[in-house]
């Protein structure tokens, strides 16, 4: 097979009151969602021819056929934001001149530049926080919003590099072209955090903040009756559409203050409570759900659903699953036909899926998406119900992130952690790796082309049993939980071909390790048996030529990979053919540049790409250098040697991490490399001199510490998702040890 082919077949793997139809805006503001859903049919023949351009390439064996009404529904997603024509900038800073309003440029793809992932990501935003109503009708309020590819024409345009935007992300553009703000690699949907990007941009560039027609008739008559109270209930109302967020609660508050029993008090603490919700206030939230309720008593104002769906979200991100439950289920049962049921609805789904009751949650979804298909609230609910929603991709949680994520100037969804806060680190990602562990002991990756779940299960029993001192009975539960899954995926004795060998290849990582650890003979036979087991399926699935392959011809680091996992067999007590591993040895050697000693992709350089060259090679140069000095190949300065190259030409790695889920440029970096390379790089670290090794430690530990996201996990690719980035990140981290390890 040509080299061009076989890169080809690369891929290792987000009201009720005065008649708002939903959320807390009024009737005005649902308008431009209206004439949203008017011309869904005249863009249906657009957005149909842009799907199938984007659509990845999914191997037919793995292709499903979701139910027909939920995918229409799903493709609706994110369609209620008044986005101007695609891709046309001038336009839109055209109307930004005419309006001075800044351009909220949704970046959501890279030219369709590559093989797999960014219409998922694309799809986790436009069906997740794009579907909230509230956001919608401020984006559309504030902003003028347009989805744009991020070629060469746009990038120029802006004065920057396409390397300059990861997607998806977002650019607030001014009228002369200015980007004022830039917000990417995101890779938690969260309605909470768009709202604060937004707000954070429109409060440091106030000439582009201008308060719109009915603010100003609302303030001024305010100032001309202030006894008035639906008149200032309305001003505050406004306030909050602004996003004005701190002036209406004030606003509310004094109405609170002066007529607590009041048809006004009622809707204003509603409407305060939303606020908090937002602000992550849940103390606030409470009180004020409280005082809408004591005062609708005697008022009568038709909110009750309202204020009980107010509490259940509040209760949902404090994790008090089970109380946000029974007060759903109550409002769904009192109010069948209230105008948010839908949405606490969509919730119950969400409730039922972190609960780990997937066909609850797949039920529940259905089930409403199909009795409320008007209501925005069924196209998110048809999204996470097909598995293409970030929820249940795990690229959504309604657990809140700590009150500091909503502050500051947020540039992305990473948080870069500082060296001293490692144990906090590592903690918080032991706890994410509990949390999104499956009732059946497994993790998932994101739902697409390939299924890893038993690949990524055993990688994160691997990265938890190195961390069994934190969260210990936690983590004792979840290891036990994952075992039993793994080894009743390994009594099937599955075979190895095609991507399935990295289930095989991690598993004899796994088994071998276990065995060194066992505490008794029995579990470490039990593990020896295991390990044999997918030792063997390894070596059936060896190249006549002594290399091995995920799909298609030989590949390098997969061959290295395979001699690395074969050592830890040997040292766990497997007897191994050293003979055929020196033989598979040197056949790895001969993908090299016998010009630079760096390592092909392949077995000579591919005519499409320079992979050849350092740029591209030096991480794959860390696990085929390893594997040769363990078998003997090399002698450590050799190592020694190719980890320099590594270390000196990571960036190249670093670049794509998430950028991209297929090879990028010249020299056909791909994310997916980022942490199996990185780990890799850690083994090899540990057989340096001590000197040695704590300099490059700390490299490696930094470089994780950096890109750390706000919800404690890590991320290289979408194909895997979170767990995978998290598990490998935790292996590499116990590798580095804390910044004051020896």
């Amino acid at each position: 097979m040509k080299h061009a082919a076989l890169l080809v077949l690369m891929g290792f793997i987000v009201a009720v009151i005065i008649d708002a139809p939903s959320g807390v805006f009024a009737q005005e503001d649902q308008k431009k969602a209206d004439k949203s859903q008017e011309k869904d049919k005249g863009q249906e023949e657009e957005k149909d021819e842009e799907e199938e351009e984007d659509q990845p390439q999914i191997p037919r064996e793995l292709a499903e056929r979701p139910d027909a009404e939920l995918s229409r529904l799903a493709r609706r997603c994110g369609r209620d934001i008044d986005w101007r024509k695609r891709n046309d900038l001038d336009a839109a800073i055209d109307e930004a001149h005419d309006t001075g309003r800044l351009i909220f440029a949704y970046v959501y793809d890279r030219s369709r530049s590559n093989r797999f992932g960014n219409k998922f990501k694309d799809n986790f935003m436009m069906s997740g926080p794009f579907v909230d109503t509230d956001l919608i009708a401020f984006i559309n309020r504030k902003f003028i919003p347009a989805r744009f590819y991020m070629n060469l024409d746009f990038a120029e345009a802006l004065n920057l590099k396409l390397v300059d935007v990861i997607v998806p992300g977002i650019l607030f553009i001014s009228p002369d072209k200015k980007v004022v703000h830039k917000y990417d690699s995101i890779t938690s949907a969260s309605t909470e955090l768009i709202y604060h990007v937004c707000r954070s941009v429109l409060q440091k560039n106030p000439e582009y903040n201008k308060p719109g027609e009915t603010l100003l008739e609302r303030e001024k008559a305010v100032k001309e009756n202030p006894a008035h109270l639906r008149g200032r209930y309305l001003y505050g109302l406004e306030l909050l559409r602004e996003a004005r967020w701190e002036d209406a609660l004030r606003v509310f508050g004094d109405l609170a203050k002066e007529a607590p029993e009041s048809r006004e008090t009622v809707e204003g603490m509603y409407r305060s409570a939303w606020i908090y919700r937002l602000m992550r206030r849940p103390d606030e939230a409470f009180a004020a759900i409280e005082k809408a309720q004591k005062a609708n008593a005697k008022v009568g104002v038709k909110i009750e659903g309202d204020l009980l769906l107010e509490k259940a979200l509040v209760l949902l991100g404090q994790s008090k699953r089970d109380e946000a439950r029974a007060i759903i289920e109550d409002l769904i049962k009192r109010h069948p036909r209230g105008v948010r049921t839908p949405e606490a609805k969509y919730f119950l789904g969400a409730i039922h899926w972190a609960a780990d009751r997937e066909k609850d949650a797949m039920d529940t979804w259905k089930e409403m998406a199909k009795e409320h298909s008007e209501n925005p609230w069924a196209k998110k609910a048809a999204a996470e119900a097909i598995e293409q929603g970030p929820l249940v991709n795990g690229w959504e949680s309604y657990q809140w992130l700590d009150a500091d994520m909503l502050a500051g100037d947020s540039g992305g969804t990473e948080r870069p952690r500082t060296p001293e806060e490692y144990p906090q680190v590592v903690a918080d990602a032991v706890t994410y790796m509990h949390r999104t562990q499956r009732v059946d002991g497994s993790w998932r990756n994101v739902k697409g082309q390939f299924e890893f779940r038993y690949c990524i299960t055993i990688i994160a029993h691997m990265a938890l049993m190195e961390w069994t001192d934190v969260h210990p009975e936690g983590t004792q539960a979840a290891l036990k939980r994952a075992r039993k899954y793994i080894d009743a995926w390994s009594d099937r004795k599955t075979g190895g071909q095609g991507m399935s060998l990295w289930d095989h290849m991690y598993a004899l990582f796994l088994y071998s390790r276990l065995a060194m650890r066992a505490a008794d003979e029995g579990m470490k036979k039990d593990c020896l048996k295991h390990a044999k087991r997918a030792m063997g399926t390894i070596l059936k699935n060896q190249g006549k030529d002594g290399t091995w392959t995920y799909g298609g011809g030989p590949s390098s680091f997969t061959t290295g990979g395979a001699l690395v996992a074969l050592w830890e067999a040997k040292q766990a007590g497997l007897k191994v053919d050293e003979e055929r591993m020196g033989r598979a040895a040197d056949a790895l050697k001969t993908m090299k540049n016998a010009e630079s000693d760096t390592y092909y992709y392949s077995v000579g350089p591919s005519g499409v790409f320079d992979d050849g060259d350092v740029k591209g090679s030096a991480g794959r140069m860390a696990v085929c250098y390893l594997a040769e000095y363990l078998w003997g190949k090399c002698d450590l300065a050799k190592l020694q040697w190719s980890l320099e190259k590594f270390f000196e030409y990571r960036i190249h790695l670093k670049r794509v991490r998430k950028s991209t889920d297929w090879h990028a440029g010249k020299y056909a970096n791909a994310s997916y490399f980022f942490f199996y390379d990185y780990w890799f790089a850690s083994m090899g670290v540990k057989k340096m001199p001590d000197e040695i090794q704590r300099k490059w430690r700390t490299e490696l530990r930094n470089d994780l510490l950096e890109i750390n996201e706000i919800d404690g996990s890590w991320v290289d690719t979408h194909l895997f998702g979170k767990p995978y980035g998290t598990a490998m990140a935790l292996m590499i981290l116990k590798d580095s040890g804390p910044p004051d390890a020896k």
